[in-house]
């Protein structure tokens, strides 16, 4: 195997001063606002809201009652609808992770 180790490429022995490490925490350290971290923990709770808002509407009862046939009885209704939610943020859960 060619190459150089880790161990015999050459390095700086300087240490860096305090004022160095601080501007290099500062310059490299992530900027995150108080609004970036409340959205940011808000976001499951503001999808499944959304989910849950959609899937309350009338419309969206009338076209299961007409897909599916046995959608008559409220059980069935309500479980296709949880069923819906749980892969629609399972999805959205898996693409925002995805592009992270």
């Amino acid at each position: 195997m060619n190459g150089d180790l880790i161990q015999n490429l050459p390095t700086e022995k300087v240490e860096y001063t305090e004022n160095q490490i601080k501007i290099a925490n500062i310059m490299f350290k992530e900027n995150k606002t108080t609004l970036n971290v409340l959205a940011s923990e808000l976001k499951d709770g503001i999808v499944l809201s959304a989910l849950f808002i959609f899937f309350s509407s009338h419309q969206l009862d009338a076209f299961i009652l007409k897909t599916i046939p046995n959608a008559n009885n409220l059980f069935v209704l309500y479980s296709v609808k949880c069923i819906a939610i749980i892969i629609l943020f399972y999805i959205f859960k898996n693409c925002h992770l995805s592009h992270k």
